[in-house]
C-alpha cells in the first residue's frame, strides 16, 4: 500500500515538473492569430473604415493605390473599406479642416 502513495507522488511531482518545463518553454508574448484568409491585403490591409477614415492622407491613399494596382475581382473588402474611409476623411472636416473660413479669412 505504501508503494502505491509512492508511486503516486512521485507521478505528481513529475506532473509538475513538466508543466515548469512547459511554461518556461512557451513564449511570453501571445501569439497573433491571423483573421483572414487573404495573403495580401495590401501595405495597409485588413482595416476597418473608420480606421482608414482617420488615416485618410496617408495609409489609406497608399492603400488605395495598392489596390488599383492589383486590378483583382472581386474587390477585396480591405481595398472597399479604403476606398469609402478615404472619401469620408476627405470631407469630414475633423479630419480635413477647411483652409479658410466661410467668410474667406485664413485659418490660424
Amino acid at each position: 500500500m505504501a508503494w502505491f502513495h509512492c508511486r503516486k507522488a512521485v507521478r505528481a511531482a513529475q506532473a509538475i515538473v513538466l508543466s515548469s518545463l512547459v511554461s518556461a518553454c512557451s513564449p511570453e508574448e501571445p501569439v497573433e492569430i491571423e483573421v483572414s484568409t487573404v495573403t495580401d491585403e495590401g501595405p495597409y490591409g485588413g482595416y476597418s473604415v473608420r480606421w482608414y477614415k482617420t488615416r485618410w492622407k496617408s495609409e489609406t491613399t497608399e492603400q488605395r493605390r495598392w489596390c488599383r494596382r492589383q486590378q483583382s475581382e472581386p474587390v477585396m473588402q480591405s481595398c472597399v473599406n479604403a476606398d469609402i474611409g478615404w472619401k469620408q476623411g476627405w470631407g469630414d472636416p475633423t479630419t480635413n479642416p477647411p483652409r479658410k473660413w466661410e467668410d474667406g479669412s485664413e485659418l490660424d
